[in-house]
Order: structure tokens, then C-alpha cells, then sequence
């Protein structure tokens, strides 16, 4: 990544300075995007200038001047191969280790089928307990029923013409509609 440092700070750094052209063109394209270029803040300061200013004519041109008169350089970490990449990477990642397949229990890469769930539309207003009957060919049972009201938190112990409902599982929903055919 390249960064913009004072020429006093250049000594002493294992970075690699860019040639003037090179570092002109990446300083012009940073002017559109300053957050990309670390220092760039440091530069402003030094200039006397800020984020709300810097982009007037006079302005940029002081920029540029500083950085094309060699008062503040454009610099890049020296790649070096053993290290990983760049000069200022303190350390080496280590490879991850392979997983412990053998720890793992064979279900636990397998998910379960989700159940289907059904809706339905009420036609006419009735009372939720009348609802559940015409829903269910049986007398459902009360997990049934916790189940459907955890389902259909919205209705009310009146359901109105129009609501929408799920039931809480496709066959259900199909023996409704066969009902009514």
C-alpha cells in the first residue's frame, strides 16, 4: 500500500520511495479519494489546509507542489519474499491446520428437511376456536394448537374476512382447500 510520509522521515525507512512521475500520478489519483492514502491528513496539517479546503485550485496546488518538490514522499513496502509481503509486516501467518474430521459426528453435516408450512385466507369473520376447527379435520390437539397461535400472533380471538394465515403444516392446508371444493 502506498502512504505519503515527510521527506524528514524518509531516512532510516525500509520503504521504497517512488520516481517523482510515479508518484505524482498516484498523488493526483488520491486527491479524489484521500481516505486511500495514509498521511494524507499529516500533509494537510503540514500545508495548513483541511478536508473542507483542500480542493480549491490554490489549494491543490500547494498540495502537489509539497509532494512534486520532494518536501513529503510517496512511498511502498519493499516486498520481500521471505516475510510474506511487505517490509512493514511484523509477522508470517502460519497455515491453518487441517480440520479434525474424526471429531466431528457424521449428522452434524447434515441438516434436517424443513417442514412445510401452508396459508390460508379466511374467508368469513369467525372466532379463532371456530377457525381452528374448520382448519383441522381432527380436534387438534393443544401442542397443535400452541403451535398455530405461536404461528398466527396476529389474529386476534375475532378473525376478520381477508386475514392471512399460516397453519402449521402444508397437509393441513390442502385438506382445507379439498374441504372446500
Amino acid at each position: 500500500m502506498t502512504r505519503l510520509i515527510p521527506k524528514s522521515e524518509l531516512h532510516g525507512q525500509r520503504d521504497q520511495e517512488l520516481d517523482t512521475s510515479q508518484a505524482m500520478e498516484d498523488f493526483r489519483q488520491a486527491l479524489n479519494r484521500p481516505d486511500d492514502l495514509p498521511g494524507f491528513d499529516e500533509l494537510l496539517n503540514a500545508v495548513g489546509l483541511n478536508r473542507s479546503n483542500y480542493m480549491q485550485g490554490a489549494n491543490q496546488r500547494k498540495l502537489i507542489d509539497a509532494v512534486s518538490n520532494g518536501d513529503w514522499a510517496m512511498v511502498k513496502p519493499r516486498v520481500a519474499a521471505d516475510n510474506g509481503g511487505a517490509s512493514w509486516n511484523a509477522f508470517k501467518p502460519k497455515p491453518e491446520p487441517a480440520p479434525a474430521e474424526h471429531l466431528v459426528e457424521e449428522h452434524a453435516f447434515t441438516l434436517p428437511k424443513p417442514a412445510e408450512s401452508g396459508f390460508h385466507i379466511v374467508e368469513t369473520p369467525m372466532t379463532l376456536e371456530a377457525l381452528e376447527r374448520a382448519l383441522y379435520e381432527i380436534t387438534p390437539s393443544d401442542v397443535l394448537r400452541r403451535e398455530f397461535r405461536s404461528l398466527n400472533r396476529h389474529l386476534g380471538e375475532r378473525v376478520s374476512q381477508g386475514k392471512w394465515l399460516s397453519s402449521a403444516n402444508r397437509a393441513t392446508t390442502c385438506a382445507v382447500a379439498k374441504k372446500r371444493k
